[in-house]
């Protein structure tokens, strides 16, 4: 069977990045998989994993003849990417990304593409409480909701080929568009965060913590476990999320002071 893309690039190849890669390699959907990033160290352990065929010495050398390209950094870092890839881009290349926020980020880079090129916002909804590539998983996102968020302004091939490597990976896929992905993810998977790592800070804090949290079972772990994912992501996330995310905080509140009047 031949492969869907000639050459896929990924750029930050991490949790989520080498996951992509590795499910890619594994199911030949590819016949090139390149990495780029700013740790060397870091792309020679993704070759030997199996996340990426070969790295490149920056991304503007990587993206050269790639027919898809997916920015996999934190968010802050999505835009500042585009931009210095854009002059290197070949014709007919599809740009795709895989943060947790769209709006802002689909919206300014769609202005950007120059004529013959597209991009699609994306962002598959799977993960876990490692990090790096050493914690990447070629079935990370068999059965997750893979959710794409097209506009008015995206081209129909552009969006096919998007569907092809979330469909590929094994994801179901979701179109949206990027204000109602951002309320959707403030609610499910932001504020999640943010709860965890408040109930983790609100026992640590108490003068008694290093005696009680011994006896956490079950219930503190599974709501806590997601505390431990990269501060700077979070951080990254709540900033370009902010009024959503804040929404969701004034809705938490609300019921929080529901449940302290009736108890």
């Amino acid at each position: 069977m031949n492969p869907v893309f000639h050459r896929v690039v990924i750029i930050g190849v991490g949790l989520i990045g080498g996951s992509l890669g590795m499910s890619i390699c594994s199911r030949d959907l590819a016949g090139e998989v390149v990495g780029a990033g700013s740790r060397v160290e870091n792309l020679r352990l993704a070759v030997e994993l199996g996340a990426i065929n070969r790295y490149a010495g920056s991304a503007a050398e990587g993206v050269a003849g790639a027919d898809l390209v997916i920015i996999a950094t934190p968010v802050s870092a999505t835009l500042p990417v585009l931009r210095d890839i854009l002059p290197h881009l070949a014709p007919g290349a599809v740009v795709t990304d895989v943060g947790s926020t769209k709006a802002d980020i689909v919206r300014a880079a769609e202005d950007m593409m120059p004529p013959g090129t597209s991009f699609v916002g994306g962002h598959p909804m799977a993960g876990s409480e490692h990090n790096g590539v050493r914690g990447a998983d070629p079935y990370l996102f068999e059965n997750a909701f893979y959710l794409i968020t097209p506009t008015a302004a995206t081209q129909k091939e552009a969006l096919e080929k998007v569907k092809k490597l979330a469909v590929g990976v094994g994801a179901k896929v979701v179109e949206i568009d990027p204000e109602g992905h951002d309320l959707a993810v403030a609610a499910v998977s932001h504020l999640p965060h943010l709860l965890a790592a408040a109930l983790v800070n609100t026992v640590a804090r108490m003068p008694e913590s290093e005696s009680v949290l011994p006896f956490a079972a079950g219930g503190f772990r599974d709501t806590t476990r997601i505390a431990a994912g990269s501060p700077l992501m979070w951080r990254d996330i709540f900033a370009s999320n902010r009024d959503q995310v804040l929404k969701m905080v004034h809705n938490f509140k609300s019921e929080l002071d529901l449940f302290e009047k009736y108890i």
